[in-house]
C-alpha cells in the first residue's frame, strides 16, 4: 500500500525510484552514460537512504516501539549443535542468496515494465505492476527479511543508535553484496539479452 501511495507522488519529479537498486539499473540501462547521470544517481541514493533512516526513526518515535536492529537470523542449533561458526556462515549465505534473488526479480521486471517493449501502456498500469513486483521480489527474499532495498536495510541497521547498539552495521555488507549481485545480474540480462531479443522480434 505504501508503494502504491509513494509512486504517484514523486513519479513525475524523480521517476519514483525509491530504491538504490532501481536508480542504479535505470542509470546503466542507458547506452550512453554521461557524468551527469552518475552525479544524479549519487543524489538519488543519498536521498533514498536519508529518507529511509528518517522514516525509521520517526516511526519509532510515533509508535513508541524499539525495533530490533539488522541482524542475521539464527540457524537452528539442531542442525549445527556444536559449530556456531558454521551456523553463522549458513545464515549469512542464505541472506546473501535470498537478497540477490529478490533484487534480481524486482529489477528485471521493473526494467521490462518501464522499457520500450512493455505490454503496459498507461502510467497507472505501470505503477500497479511495479507495486506487484515489489511484493513478488520481497516474497523471494524471505531469508533476508524481505528487504530488497538497501536504503531500508541501512535504516534498520541504524535504529539501534537510539540504544547505543551498533551491531546492526556488523552484517550490513552481506545485504549490500546481495543487492549488488542481484542488480548487476538483472541489468545485464535485460540490457544484453532480453531487450535485444525483443527488438529483433
Amino acid at each position: 500500500m505504501g508503494i502504491l501511495i509513494a509512486i504517484p507522488i514523486c513519479a513525475k519529479q524523480t521517476g519514483a525510484n525509491l530504491n538504490p537498486a532501481i536508480s542504479f539499473s535505470m542509470t546503466f540501462k542507458k547506452t550512453n552514460i554521461k557524468s551527469s547521470y552518475l552525479t544524479l544517481l549519487w543524489i538519488y541514493v543519498k536521498a533514498q537512504i536519508l529518507a529511509a533512516v528518517a522514516a525509521a526513526f520517526l516511526s519509532m518515535i510515533l509508535n513508541d516501539v524499539y525495533l530490533t536492529p539488522l541482524h542475521p537470523p539464527s540457524a537452528s542449533p539442531i542442525i549445527f549443535p556444536q559449530d556456531e561458526q558454521s551456523s553463522i556462515f549458513m545464515a549469512i549465505t542464505k541472506i546473501l542468496l535470498s537478497e540477490a534473488i529478490g533484487v534480481f526479480v524486482l529489477i528485471f521486471f521493473i526494467l521490462y515494465v518501464t522499457g520500450p517493449y512493455s505490454f503496459i501502456e498507461t502510467s497507472g498500469g505501470k505503477f500497479f505492476f511495479i507495486a506487484i513486483f515489489v511484493y513478488v521480489g520481497r516474497r523471494f527474499a524471505v531469508m533476508s527479511g524481505n528487504q530488497v532495498n538497501f536504503a531500508l536495510t541501512i535504516a534498520q541497521a541504524s535504529i539501534g543508535i537510539f540504544e547505543c547498539n551498533f551491531k546492526g552495521f556488523q552484517y550490513l555488507i552481506v545485504w549490500l553484496i546481495g543487492d549488488i549481485v542481484g542488480v548487476l545480474l538483472a541489468t545485464g540480462l535485460y540490457n544484453h539479452v532480453t531487450e535485444p531479443t525483443l527488438e529483433y522480434m
